[in-house]
Formats: C-alpha cells, structure tokens, sequence
C-alpha cells in the first residue's frame, strides 16, 4: 500500500511535467522494485508451524573443537523477523511533524530535500541528541540480548547462557570492556558480539560528540569572554605603557641627574624598562589575537542580511534612475515636438506674410 501510493504520487508529479506520460509504470523505477522486494521477503520471514530441526555448530569449553546439535527452525527464523523494525522507523517519518506540516513539505520540495526517516532522524539528533541515544540504546540491549539467548540457549555445554547474562555481556561488549566472564559458543552468538562492538563504537563516538557540543561555548558566552579579555588587556596594556614612561624617566633621572651616578639602580631601571617594552609587546599580540577571534564570531546571518539590504538600496536606486532617465526621455521627445511644431508655424507664417506683400507690391507697379 505504501509503495502503491508512492508510485501514485510520482505518477501525479510527472504528469504536472508532461502531460502525455499517462502510465504508473513510468514511475516504477528500479530501485522502487528492489526495495518492495526487500521488504517483501524481510516480511515473509516467520517461523514455520511443527517440529523441524535444523543442525547447529557449537564450539566446545576450549573453544577448539565444533560440536553440531539440532536446533528448531522456528528458533532460527525468529530472529531475523527483527528486521521489520524498518516499520517502525516508517511508522515515525509519517507521523513525524515535519512530514505533517505542508508547509515544512513545501519548503523542503523547493530545496531539493525528502521529508524522510533521514531527514527525521537528523532532526531528531539535533533537537533532542541525549534522548535518541539512550532510547534507542537501551532497545538495542534488550534486542541483542535476546538474540544472543536465542542463539546460545541450546548449546550442548552445561553452564548456558541465561537472559541476564546475555544481557550483560551486550552491554560490556556494547561498550568496548569484555571481561571475558561470558562468551559466546556459537558462530551465531559470535556474529551478535562483533555487530554489538560495531555498533557500540558508533553510539560513543556520537555521544562524545554530542557532550562536546553541549560543553561548547555559545556565540554569546564567546562574546562575553573576548569582550571580558579585551577589557582586561586594555588595562594591562595601559600598565605596562606607563611602566615604560615611568623607566625611562628614572634612567634619564640617574644617568643626567645625579652626580655621581648610582650604577645599580641605573641597570636595575634599564632591566625592568625592558621588561616592560617586552611585556607591552606580548600585551599587543595577545589583543591582536582577540581581536581576530571576535571577528571570527562575525554572524554569517547577519552578514547576508546586511548584504541584502545593500542590494536592495542598490535595485531602489538603480530602478530611481530609470525613472529620471525615462522621464527625461519624454520631456526630450516633447521638446522636439515643440520645436518641429514651432518651425512649421514660423514657415507657414513667412510664407503667408511674404505672399500678402507681394500683391501689395504688384498694384503699385501695374
């Protein structure tokens, strides 16, 4: 049904594109199919009704020697139907707010971006990171423990794993300890120990990073510190200005002044005037370094935001001009009317005078 209705849907965006491409098989793709087949098989996985049994390998106490007992089918069937857990993780990209929300749909069509279990699951992590973690941790204990007892429970070996020590051994393989008090004999329970381990890594690298976003300092608290540090250096380095000012007076005072001079205290003012140049400098880079810091915690967004109202003030002024322009191009047009109508009636005008004196001129003469 779901990929029936995905297939209706794409059917129905093609369509909007090309209106002569009227069939759904146009929307099947390849992938489509193979993943419909996937799921087909990982739900047609069920234990099968009766008593069959199937051979299973154990490795003996030392671990050297395979031992081969019967085992129920059902026993072995039941474990890959945890498969269909992909299910659930449908179950919660359609039910999920932004799935819901047409309007984050919508935002996310025009960026090119599927509102899927991906995209759920990332936003998930960013909002609530602590809580995904631990939720689906304490899920993968339960699940891995359970498979673990399913695989090792019919080992010919006296002392077999139980529930709870299955348990445990998930948990201190999950996280990277092994004492080595439970192991598993089976190739089954083996499989279930690396995948633990794999996925174990996996959790504590994203819970370190997680841990270390929160202790990360916010945009504001950096600003407070460099602000605070700036603060402090401006008075250090007025500090150590005046010291320079106030050693080199007293070397001028004891190599000018007195007489005879005092040696001692001359070399004692000369040290401690270059220690306080050396200090003045150390506080100048120390500011620079600050400095280049806080520029660093420039906002991008208020950066593009400034960008856009230049843009904006260049288009109003741009479209400004236009209209001068244009409205100078008619009054031209209008001004070579005038002056086209104007020579036209100043023409007509000397034509008209020049005919009336010339029959005010041919009375005389007759």
């Amino acid at each position: 049904m779901y990929h029936a209705t995905e297939v209706k849907v794409s059917t129905a965006l093609i369509l909007v594109n090309d209106s002569d491409a009227q069939d759904w098989r146009v929307a099947v793709t390849w992938q489509r199919v193979a993943q419909a087949t996937l799921e087909l098989v990982v739900c047609a996985v069920c234990p099968i009704p009766g008593s069959v049994s199937i051979p299973w390998s154990v490795l003996d106490k030392t671990h050297r020697k395979l031992l081969v007992t019967q085992v129920p089918l059902d026993t072995v069937l039941s474990m890959p139907m945890f498969f269909r857990f992909y299910l659930i993780c449908r179950f919660m990209a359609l039910r999920s707010r932004q799935f819901r929300d047409a309007a984050t749909r919508s935002i996310a069509a025009l960026n090119h971006i599927s509102v899927n279990f991906t995209f759920v699951l990332k936003t998930l992590m960013h909002e609530n990171p602590l809580r995904v973690l631990i939720i689906f941790t304490v899920f993968f204990w339960i699940i891995m423990a359970w498979i673990l007892r399913q695989c090792e429970q019919f080992d010919t070996i006296e002392d077999q794993i139980k529930y709870m020590n299955s348990l445990w051994f998930i948990i201190i393989t999950f996280m990277s300890i092994g004492y080595g008090d439970v192991t598993p004999h089976t190739y089954c329970g083996r499989t279930v120990a690396i995948s633990t381990g794999i996925v174990g890594a996996g959790v504590s690298s994203a819970l370190i990073a997680v841990i270390s976003r929160k202790l990360e300092l916010s945009r504001s608290e950096k600003h407070v510190n460099n602000f605070m540090a700036d603060s402090k250096l401006a008075r250090e380095r007025k500090h150590a200005a005046a010291a320079v000012l106030q050693h080199t007076w007293f070397i001028h005072k004891f190599r000018c002044l007195h007489f005879p001079r005092d040696e001692m205290k001359l070399r004692h003012h000369q040290k401690k005037f270059l220690a306080a140049i050396t200090e003045f400098q150390r506080i100048k880079w120390e500011q620079r370094k600050v400095a280049d810091e806080s520029n660093a915690l420039i906002d991008v967004a208020k950066l593009q935001s400034d960008m856009h109202e230049i843009l904006f003030e260049m288009q109003r002024v741009q479209e400004f001009l236009v209209s001068k322009v244009d409205i100078l191009m008619k009054q031209l047009d209008k001004l070579e009317r005038t002056l086209t109508t104007g020579t036209g009636s100043n023409n007509a005008v000397l034509v008209t005078a020049a005919a009336s004196r010339r029959e005010e001129t041919l009375p005389g003469i007759v």
